[in-house]
């Protein structure tokens, strides 16, 4: 009954020409928050990214400058990619040096009149490395 006398109602008001206008809603996104952790990591040779967490929680983001392989540090800002909610945060990305293994050999050899230079290998294999104190042609230590 009810839902015929809206009806009605209705009805009447575009007889009479005053029919109610047609409104636009104005949707506005929510405001989340974006926190940055992990912004210090070690170099591992493949692509790193700072972790971002969002509040609500789950919310899609969008990076930029990340993710970054090489040593160094990066300005970085992660954006809530979402139709609903709008947020973002800003940090410095730094991407340290892996640790590396150097092993020195052949510490002891025998005078030719020659430069001599102990051997040397690194963990990773086929690192650069400068050498000091080597390539002596005298007897001595």
């Amino acid at each position: 009954m009810k839902n015929h006398l809206l009806l009605l109602s209705v009805l009447l008001l575009v007889f009479a020409g005053i029919a109610p206008q047609n409104t636009l809603a104005n949707i506005v996104k929510q405001p989340a928050t974006v926190t940055l952790s992990n912004l210090t990591q070690t170099y591992t040779g493949s692509p790193l990214t700072p972790t971002a967490t969002t509040d609500p929680p789950g919310l899609n983001v969008t990076w930029t400058k990340a993710p970054d392989t090489n040593v160094g540090s990066y300005a970085v800002t992660a954006t809530i990619n979402s139709p609903n909610y709008t947020g973002s945060a800003s940090g410095t990305f730094t991407i340290t040096p892996a640790a590396a293994t150097v092993t020195l050999g052949a510490m002891e050899q025998t005078y030719t009149g020659k430069a001599l230079s102990p051997t040397v290998t690194t963990n990773p294999a086929g690192l650069k490395y400068t050498l000091s104190g080597g390539g002596d042609t005298a007897a001595g230590s």
